[in-house]
């Protein structure tokens, strides 16, 4: 797992974003992400183990 974020992907990743809304949006996607990874990872691990 990295430690942080890569700052280019960062940026390439704001660069899309014009307003308040544009990372609201960013943000939302992301957190989903992350929930749908962690809760993958878990189902992962009670099956596997």
């Amino acid at each position: 797992m990295a430690d942080k974020v890569d700052e280019r992907a960062l940026e390439a990743l704001l660069s899309g974003c014009k307003t308040p809304q544009d990372v609201a949006a960013l943000y939302t996607q992301m957190l989903q992400r992350v929930i749908d990874r962690g809760l993958s990872a878990s189902l992962n691990a009670s099956v596997l183990g």
